[in-house]
């Protein structure tokens, strides 16, 4: 069985059942819990506009389609471009986790941090209890590969290392941003990808929580710290003296990494009264304001900057 007729066998009503949130899961203190329910519109402008695909959310009669035709049509698209994985990755993203258990079962956040990679798991377990019929598994790095997985991973494995130097240089590198999760932090890191993406600098920004490996399960430190390690530049949001940036800015100082730290101006002279704290001070942080347009100007050399450290070429900042 080819790679795209593997990928459609996730078409199962089953299997879909588990991926948009209708099949239970697991019972934690008396709570039904689900992967992230899908509603008809998320899948069609959630996830499908994310890949730019076509997903009628009506049929010709103006008579609105069932979540399973959407979701069908979905798989389809993702399976003729070969973006499946790229697809279940943004269906079990931490973010969807952290919003489902926050709004709709009234968890905090370490209670969310605990339950996601159970969900997560239990998600994938189930899925391959399907698959084993197919002779197929889906792995914890959500690759769908022949049963016999050390088959498959030698294969992997080979077709990696039988990669060309120019194909590896078009992999996209990873960026780290450190920032307080609030609202306004987030719209600057988007505005710094939307740059990045514009400048085709080849950086993929994520912060704590992104990245789903069922190897930390718990441990959200070793993910911060691996996360770090493996960063090619980072970005540090200071506007908060907030203790979870701090700690991850120490990390990421002791690490040599390629730093950038930011810092809204607003904040700069509300939470530090105009002057940084001595360990910080001496290195250099760039300001910006708030709205879209002095938000995308501060973006602009941030990206710019990050280009420069990529390529090891000085560039003009004005």
């Amino acid at each position: 069985m080819d790679k795209e007729n593997s990928w459609s066998e996730l078409k199962d009503k089953e299997i879909v059942s588990i991926l948009d949130g209708d099949t239970e899961l697991i019972r934690s203190d008396n709570l039904t819990l689900n992967m992230p329910h899908l509603t008809a519109k998320d899948i069609v402008y959630g996830l499908g506009r994310s890949f730019k695909y076509y997903i009628p959310l009506y049929d010709d009669n103006r008579l609105a389609r069932s979540r399973w035709k959407l979701f069908f049509d979905l798989l389809d698209n993702a399976t003729k471009y070969n973006q499946t994985k790229k697809v279940l990755e943004l269906i079990f993203d931490k973010r969807n986790f952290r919003k489902y258990i926050e709004d709709d079962l009234g968890k905090d956040v370490s209670s969310c941090r605990k339950l996601i990679p159970l969900i997560q798991k239990e998600a994938i377990d189930k899925i391959n209890d399907i698959l084993y019929t197919k002779d197929l598994k889906l792995t914890y790095q959500l690759d769908l590969v022949p049963l016999n997985t050390e088959i498959g991973y030698i294969k992997a494995q080979v077709n990696l290392e039988d990669k060309s130097e120019a194909s590896q240089s078009e992999e996209l590198q990873k960026g780290f941003y450190i920032l307080p999760f609030k609202q306004e932090n987030e719209d600057m890191m988007k505005a710094i990808q939307m740059e990045l993406n514009k400048k085709k600098v080849n950086l993929d920004l994520v912060k704590a929580g992104d990245i789903f490996d069922c190897k930390y399960q718990n441990d959200i430190v070793a993910e911060i710290k691996d996360s770090i390690n493996n960063a090619k530049v980072i970005i540090t949001d200071i506007s908060d003296i907030n203790a979870n940036v701090y700690f991850e800015l120490g990390i990421a100082m002791a690490s040599n990494k390629n730093l950038i730290m930011i810092c809204n101006c607003d904040a700069f002279d509300e939470n530090y009264k105009g002057k940084l704290p001595l360990d910080i001070s001496t290195t250099r942080v760039i300001f910006y304001k708030r709205g879209f347009q002095t938000e995308m100007e501060a973006a602009d050399k941030i990206a710019k900057e990050i280009g420069s450290i990529l390529d090891s070429k000085p560039v003009k900042i004005d």
